[in-house]
């Protein structure tokens, strides 16, 4: 009866450890930034060609460049599958001073292939002066474009005004042009 029951126990223990997901894990890796705790993120996160190419100061270096002022939280994460081997996690970190995107690569045994931090924008709030819409462009088409139409609130006043359309592309690139 007791071996029964300690292989049932073990057979427990090893259904209750199941692994985590690239979402949790990208969770545990931006906690450990937050709290710049860049070694462990380095050590135990980084995978062996990611370790080789970029050391722990250049990690820590370009971490605080962008983290400017008090951390506020993580305002989205998205995973998805690249290939056979591969989970692209991407999340908007957002501080007091700026918002960046953080996308990280991981592999089949959840370490990291590649980390990449882009440049979102200063953390501000839209001047009383003007107002900004969503629009979309080719509303109902096949090629359907959404942007934000930023205008002065007198606009209406002022007449003719000249504008500025950027067209973001495809990868890291935002609304802002800002990659």
């Amino acid at each position: 009866m007791r071996k029964f029951l300690l292989i049932g126990l073990v057979i427990l223990a090893g259904c209750s450890s199941a692994s985590p997901t690239a979402e949790e894990r990208a969770r545990e890796v931006i906690d450990f930034l937050v709290n710049e705790d860049f070694e462990k993120v380095h050590d135990d996160f980084f995978g062996e060609k990611l370790q080789e190419s970029t050391s722990l100061k250049e990690l820590e270096e370009v971490w605080k460049a962008e983290a400017s002022g008090t951390f506020i939280g993580v305002g989205s994460l998205e995973s998805s599958e690249r290939g056979d081997a591969y989970q692209v996690v991407e999340a908007e970190i957002e501080y007091s001073e700026v918002i960046f995107q953080l996308r990280l690569t991981f592999d089949e045994a959840l370490q990291l292939v590649g980390m990449n931090l882009s440049h979102v924008g200063a953390n501000v709030d839209v001047p009383d002066s003007v107002t900004e819409e969503q629009v979309t462009v080719g509303q109902g088409t096949e090629y359907e474009l959404e942007g934000t139409l930023t205008l002065p609130k007198q606009h209406q006043e002022l007449g003719n005004l000249p504008g500025v359309v950027l067209v973001h592309g495809s990868g890291p690139s935002d609304r802002d042009e800002a990659v």
